[in-house]
């Protein structure tokens, strides 16, 4: 379900094709090939791909925030895999809610400064 947030800002566009591959009949990331390079081979490529397909692709503090949860979630997605060693990370990486986590982050948390864009407060007397 493609998000809300302007995507495709980044270096990486998802709705751009970059190419066909083999015949062109099938998406490489559906076939065994391609499961196997997203889960194993390049899990940093694949997490890029899902941030910007879920509005975190570009420049902003979102996509810095996004870029940003590599860690936790690799950190995450092990402790799943204990529970089931046959977890994927493409099947995991869906399971995650980051708008959540973002929206829970105050604005000094996600390198927001709301004050840039607003008047001192001044008291008034009445």
């Amino acid at each position: 379900m493609p998000s809300p947030y302007t995507q495709g800002t980044g270096y990486y566009d998802p709705y751009r094709s970059y190419g066909v591959w083999g015949n062109g009949s099938t998406s490489f990331d559906q076939t065994q090939l391609g499961d196997f390079y997203m889960n194993d081979v390049n899990p940093e490529g694949t997490f890029t791909r899902w941030l910007a397909e879920n509005g975190y692709g570009g420049f902003d503090n979102r996509a810095d925030f996004g870029r940003a949860q590599y860690g936790r979630l690799a950190n995450a997605y092990g402790a799943a895999k204990t529970k089931n060693p046959d977890l994927k990370w493409t099947e995991f990486l869906p399971t995650v809610n980051l708008e959540n986590v973002y929206q829970q982050f105050s604005p000094d948390q996600r390198n927001e400064n709301p004050s840039n864009f607003a008047g001192r407060m001044r008291w008034q007397q009445r």
